[in-house]
């Protein structure tokens, strides 16, 4: 059985994984966010090309999803059961009723940030109330972190705040103010393109400016929102969504019958479906242009083959013209949309996607009755090339015209590109590491994985971004190619990183956790407080552990069986312990034995990996070969019981099956013996008294 201590720690480390969004602080900063830049820079000196390519990359979400979808299934049901989460939070009050638990009143949590890395982000506004008044005030949203707004974007002191903690959905996909009223918004929740990262529950309006937020009945069947935009329409503001759909919890969700476009008339209360040309397509983008045309760009449909690539436009929000088709033999044919300009000054670009990479561009300077192929962006870093996506279009896609002149033109796929000649020609304005070529570009360090740019309404100038690092700013983006301080992280406070795992240092009092993060790395804490991290591994960070008899050895690590040694309590991580991209989870299973300093990871259906001398020399990996175990190990638990020298594992599998394997410290076959096989055919994924597996 646990103790309270034990209880009490084992509830910390959980809430390290979890997204908060409550007592965010002020904290001081020394230029914080151009040290964060700088900090990535390090990552890359002084390495060889061949160090260079094994580095850590920035991508593939969906595969962390796919792999997250799966462990919690329900086997009886085919899905993840969501629903019970009701019944689980009841429980827990029961529990804090019947004892002292972390989160209770007299031990409430605290939160620890990090203070200086966002999270996934798209959707950006600014606020029209604040600009009309000369003010800086935005509005970010995190995929699975809720909604936030910043008072002034322009100061990199500037604390992002919550808008609530309350709301029944944290996953922000899209905002929009009403032309007609500027303190009426309406934000749309749930990640769609496939990516998946978590379904939504409709859309919540404000009508005093943001001041409190209202779920609309009326959507609540709306799960994934690709976009939202508001037309005036009479002097009336119509706001229209994108409602997308994917395969979610053993159903496609939403139901056919409530999957494309809608628009409102009455603020929300009710919703009609647009009649499409087609609606074989899915809703990927929607623009509103100067002259208050609609138009729209599709994907495939999540229930069909085929392939999207499409054009529409209105005039009058209900009746829509296909003015484009990309050929039937693309697959997938996501599109962005930009425009900008009026009357014969009107342009239009599209940029769209097949087989998961950015195919082709076009630009209409007639209103959509014809089209020219311009270039694509090519990105500097060799590892990503022609495709300026790496692969990832169906992803990271984004484009936005200057309100300005309409043949400056911004696309983002792993970095940022500005064109100024309606897309003739491309230079590239961010880059995401110094990587190989990208070391003699002089343009700034931005985060890697654009989905979203917002200009200052009327500005050329000021503009947002929205990527897998949260937000950048740039007050001068003309600069950019040139002036590597042109565009800069506006994260302070903005608490929406999503965490796989966590560590924590066993000395009484002491600060020192490493956690790991969807594409922003390994975080290292080492301050009290909402603090600020270090990125102390990059891409995806993944299981870490802290030895718990000597905390100067840590471990971190990187997608599937790549680990890393830190000898100076992570202030540093120089050693590869393990590196195979073969074997293993995207985000794999491990553990940690403090008291032989080994360290066991996920390998294949019939093994596993050990490495010992974790305090002295590292030893190769060891490929252990566990029998009667028949499926990959999705947890590994050491016990704290075992005779000293030696390591008893714990080993919960994808299928089910729990095994004890002792002496698991030595040699290249273990004996598993089964202690439970075939948990209502679930996957095992932790532990808890008494060595229980829960699935």
């Amino acid at each position: 059985m646990f103790n309270r201590t034990d209880r009490n720690r084992h509830f910390f480390f959980i809430f390290l994984l979890l997204t908060t969004t409550s007592l965010v602080a002020q904290v001081p900063l020394d230029s914080l966010e151009r040290m964060y830049a700088r900090t990535k820079y390090r990552q890359y000196i002084g390495k060889t090309e061949k160090e260079l390519k094994a580095l850590p990359k920035q991508d593939r979400p969906d595969l962390a999803v796919e792999q997250d979808y799966l462990r919690t299934l329900d086997p009886a049901l085919g899905r993840p059961a969501p629903e019970r989460l009701v019944a689980a939070r009841a429980y827990a009050d029961l529990l804090r009723a019947q004892e002292a638990v972390p989160g209770d009143a007299n031990n409430a949590w605290v939160e620890r940030g990090p203070s200086n890395v966002g999270g996934r982000t798209r959707a950006l506004v600014w606020d029209p109330t604040s600009v009309a008044a000369g003010g800086n005030k935005v509005w970010a949203g995190g995929v699975t972190g809720g909604l936030w707004y910043n008072n002034d974007i322009t100061n990199a002191n500037s604390t992002w705040l919550s808008a609530g903690n309350s709301w029944d959905n944290i996953a922000i996909s899209a905002m929009a103010f009403d032309p007609t009223n500027p303190l009426v918004a309406y934000v749309g929740t749930g990640e769609g393109w496939f990516a998946g990262s978590s379904r939504g529950a409709g859309v919540w309006k404000t009508t005093n400016g943001g001041q409190t937020w209202t779920q609309l009945a009326s959507t609540v069947g709306f799960l994934y929102i690709n976009d939202i935009v508001v037309r005036n329409e009479g002097g009336v503001g119509v706001p229209y969504i994108a409602v997308d759909a994917s395969y979610y919890a053993g159903q496609w969700s939403p139901g056919y019958a409530s999957y494309g476009l809608y628009r409102s008339f009455n603020g929300g209360t009710s919703w009609s479906q647009v009649s499409l040309p087609s609606n074989s397509f899915a809703i990927s983008d929607l623009e509103l242009d100067e002259e208050n045309t609609l138009w729209a760009g599709t994907r495939r449909s999540p229930y069909s083959s085929t392939s999207g690539g499409q054009i529409m436009k209105s005039t009058n929000g209900t009746a829509w013209t296909v003015v484009y088709n990309q050929p039937t033999s693309i697959s997938g044919g996501r599109t962005e949309l930009a425009v900008s300009g009026s009357g014969t000054g009107l342009r239009v670009y599209a940029v769209f996607e097949s087989s998961s990479a950015a195919y082709r561009m076009f630009r209409s300077n007639d209103k959509g009755a014809t089209w020219t192929q311009v270039n694509l962006p090519v990105d500097a870093d060799l590892g990503i090339g022609a495709d300026f996506t790496r692969g990832q279009a169906w992803y990271d896609l984004i484009m936005q015209a200057d309100p300005n002149n309409p043949d400056v033109v911004y696309a983002g796929g792993i970095d940022l590109f500005r064109s100024t000649n309606g897309g003739v020609s491309w230079t590239q304005i961010s880059k995401w590491s110094n990587n190989n070529n990208l070391a003699n570009l002089s343009c700034p360090w931005v985060h890697a994985d654009q989905h979203a740019i917002a200009f200052r309404p009327g500005s050329s100038s000021s503009v947002l971004f929205g990527n897998d690092g949260g937000v950048f700013y740039s007050g001068n983006i003309s600069t950019a190619a040139t002036n590597s301080s042109a565009i800069l992280p506006r994260n302070t406070g903005y608490n929406v990183t999503q965490f796989y795992s966590c560590a924590m240092n066993p000395g009484s009092g002491s600060n020192n956790y490493l956690a790991g993060a969807q594409d922003n790395g390994t975080q290292r804490y080492t301050s009290a407080g909402m603090n600020a991290t270090t990125d102390v591994i990059g891409g995806d960070g993944a299981f870490c552990f802290i030895d718990q008899t000597n905390a100067n050895y840590q471990i971190g690590s990187y997608v599937y069986n790549n680990y890393y040694r830190s000898t100076n309590g992570g202030a540093s991580f120089g050693q590869t312990i393990l590196n195979d991209n073969n074997t293993g989870d995207f985000i794999n299973a491990a553990g940690y034995d403090s008291k032989t300093n080994m360290l066991y990871t996920a390998r294949t259906a019939t093994t596993i990996y050990r490495v010992a001398g974790i305090e002295t020399t590292p030893t190769t990996p060891t490929a252990v070969t566990v029998t009667n175990m028949s499926s990959l190990t999705t947890h590994l638990k050491v016990s704290p019981y075992a005779p000293t020298g030696t390591t008893t594992l714990y080993l919960g599998t994808e299928t089910g099956e729990v095994l004890r394997v002792p002496n698991a410290h030595t040699g290249s076959t273990a004996t598993g013996t089964v202690l439970a096989s075939n948990l209502a055919s679930g996957s095992v994924s932790c532990r808890r008294r008494r060595l229980a597996a829960v699935v």
